[in-house]
């Protein structure tokens, strides 16, 4: 039989190792989720190829999961359907490169922000970089370029943007082969009226201003050429850390 002294040591330990971790691997942007003291575990699940954690996080939403892995190394997604712990708290090398993401109300950095309506995380990145640099700057910090897929998310990037100047800002829009949409697998095509877009927009697509970035103050849509150097927004699902 343990006693409280006992438990409270066996928790500092687990705390300490925890700790020791994040530190260890935080460069790789691994991070563990621990349930009452066991880790969670994987069960019943689906496998996606995915270009960034956004993506798998979305599959994540549209199965109604518990719980995502993502592999920052090989892009694998693998969304969870169970829930299912066990009684091991210690990482041994098949859990290194991980990323496990559950519904909860952490970003993944101080530098993000998180929505209270819709449990979005923004980051507003002041460098001005062309379209392709800031995808991957999102993708290496463990997000991906936002994508405003409803009305409702438009309104809250609105209201997070308060504030900030120096747009546009590029988002993960572009006008493709088939109409303008937003690069992630399985959304519609981006509606084309004028809530969203700014005045006139979009125009010359033909040519090569075929990237969406959002405009400051209207924080409307508006198509640019994607070699202009601009500011950018990552955008990343709420996890633990």
């Amino acid at each position: 039989r343990m006693t409280a002294r006992h438990i409270n040591n066996v928790l500092l330990t687990l705390l300490i190792n925890i700790a020791i971790l994040e530190i260890t691997l935080a460069v790789t942007f691994t991070y563990y989720h621990i349930k009452h003291g066991k880790l969670l575990q994987m069960n019943t699940t689906e496998h996606f190829n995915e270009n960034s954690i956004v993506g798998c996080a979305r599959r994540c939403q549209a199965a109604n999961c518990s719980a995502i892995n993502f592999n920052t190394m090989s892009r694998m997604c693998e969304v969870k359907l169970d829930d299912v712990t066990i009684n091991r708290t210690k990482v041994d090398e098949t859990d290194v490169n991980w990323m496990n993401a559950v519904h909860d109300e952490a970003c993944p950095s101080a530098s993000y922000r998180r929505d209270i309506v819709n449990g979005r995380c923004y980051k507003f990145v002041d460098e001005k970089v062309n379209w392709a640099t800031a995808k991957q700057k999102c993708e290496d910090d463990g997000g991906d370029l936002c994508a405003v897929e409803t009305y409702g998310e438009w309104e809250a990037l609105s209201k997070a943007m308060f504030g900030y100047e120096g747009g546009p800002w590029y988002t993960l829009g572009q006008n493709t082969t088939d109409g303008w949409r937003w690069l992630v697998p399985g959304t519609p095509k981006i509606l084309m009226d004028r809530t969203m877009w700014g005045n006139g927009k979009p125009d010359n697509a033909e040519v090569d201003q075929i990237c969406i970035a959002l405009a400051d103050h209207s924080y409307r849509l508006n198509n640019i050429r994607c070699t202009f150097k601009r500011k950018y927004i990552c955008e990343s699902p709420a996890y633990f850390y």
